[in-house]
């Protein structure tokens, strides 16, 4: 890994490990979260469309979002808390991935944060929803 001038260890946003010797991109554990074509994502939802995606075990795409239309996910739950625009029900899903795009340094749309991880799915049929709560 380059090192910065100034030290030699970093913040990763993804282990949340304060002195580590990665930076986010090269995490181990996100490696191993998105290796294998499938991982576990979170979705914060309404409890409206939580009772939906319940019912019908099916998740649509959102209008928009900072990648566009779709399907917006986080590695952790407690992720999801500064990313979702409906709140009160959490999705867990398995997410199938056949050809991801990893984008390391994307800002926000007004720029003042880094999203973190963020998978994004456009294909609704690439979502196996495991659960639905109530939070």
């Amino acid at each position: 890994m380059a090192r910065c001038r100034n030290h030699a260890k970093h913040y990763c946003r993804v282990c949340r490990n304060g002195d580590s010797d990665h930076r986010a991109k090269n995490c181990p554990i996100l490696r191993a979260h998105l290796s294998g074509g499938r991982c576990i994502g979170y979705h914060q939802t309404s409890p409206a469309f939580g009772r939906q995606i319940r019912q019908t075990r099916v998740m649509q795409p959102s209008s928009s979002g900072a990648a566009g239309r779709g399907i917006y996910f986080a590695i952790r739950p407690d992720e999801t808390e500064r990313k979702a625009r409906h709140k009160g029900c959490m999705v867990k899903a398995e997410i199938r991935m056949s050809n991801p795009k990893h984008v390391w340094q994307a800002l926000s749309p007004n720029e003042t944060y880094k999203s973190g991880v963020e998978i994004v799915v456009y294909n609704s049929e690439q979502v196996n929803v495991l659960s639905v709560q109530d939070m």
